[in-house]
C-alpha cells in the first residue's frame, strides 16, 4: 500500500502543478487560437488562472477585435468558469457555472452597410459530432452594449443584469429552482423581467 500512496502523491503533485502553472497558460493558448479562427476576429486573453482545488477557470481582461483595425467590438473584466471534472470521462465539457462581469458590446454599421457582428448569426449548428458543452448557471453583471449609428451618436444600454439558472434544463422547457431574470437601463428607464419557461418539471 506504500507504492500506492506515493504513486497518488505524485498524481496529486503533477495535478496541482499543471494546475497552478501549466493549466493557465493551455488555456489561454487555446482561447486565442480557437477563439480567433472561430469568430474570424482577434481574440486575446490578457490574465488566465485556474484553481485546481474548485476546478475554477478565471480569465480577465478578454477583448474581441472588429473584423479591421480598430476598438475592440466586445471586452470583458473578466469570466469565470467552474468546471465538472467528472463529466470529462462520459465526454462532456459541463460548466457548472458561467459568471461574466463588466462585458461591453459594441454593435455598428461597417462601410458596406452590414452590422459589425453580422457574419456570426445566424449560423448553423454544428454537427461535427465533437465534444459536448453543457452549460448550467448563466450570470451576467454590470453589462453595457453600444449601438454606433450613422450619425457616430452612441445609444447605449447599461446596468445589464441576467440571471439564467439551469440553463441546461431551461432550454429542455423543465423548471428550475430559480427563475429566469434580466435588467437593464436604457436612458432614464429602467428595465426588468423576471419569469419561468413554459413546460412540465
Amino acid at each position: 500500500t506504500r507504492w500506492l500512496l506515493k504513486l497518488g502523491l505524485l498524481a496529486g503533485g503533477f495535478y496541482l502543478v499543471g494546475g497552478f502553472w501549466l493549466m493557465p497558460w493551455v488555456a489561454r493558448q487555446a482561447i486565442e487560437h480557437y477563439g480567433s479562427a472561430a469568430l474570424k476576429r482577434s481574440v486575446q486573453v490578457v490574465t488566465v488562472r485556474f484553481d485546481p482545488f474548485t476546478a475554477t477557470l478565471t480569465a480577465e481582461d478578454v477583448r474581441i477585435g472588429e473584423r479591421s483595425a480598430g476598438d475592440a467590438a466586445l471586452r470583458v473584466a473578466r469570466v469565470r468558469i467552474d468546471l465538472e471534472p467528472l463529466a470529462l470521462a462520459s465526454g462532456q465539457v459541463v460548466l457548472r457555472a458561467l459568471d461574466i462581469e463588466q462585458p461591453v458590446l459594441r454593435i455598428a454599421r461597417t462601410a458596406d452597410g452590414a452590422l459589425n457582428w453580422g457574419d456570426l448569426w445566424p449560423r448553423p449548428p454544428a454537427t461535427d459530432g465533437g465534444i459536448e458543452v453543457v452549460v448550467q448557471d448563466v450570470r451576467l453583471r454590470d453589462g453595457r452594449v453600444l449601438w454606433l449609428d450613422d450619425d457616430a451618436e452612441v445609444i447605449a444600454i447599461s446596468a445589464i443584469e441576467l440571471d439564467l439558472p439551469a440553463l441546461d434544463r431551461l432550454q429542455r422547457g423543465e423548471l428550475g429552482e430559480r427563475t429566469p431574470y434580466l435588467a437593464a437601463r436604457i436612458g432614464d428607464q429602467q428595465l426588468a423581467v423576471q419569469g419561468e419557461p413554459h413546460g412540465g418539471g
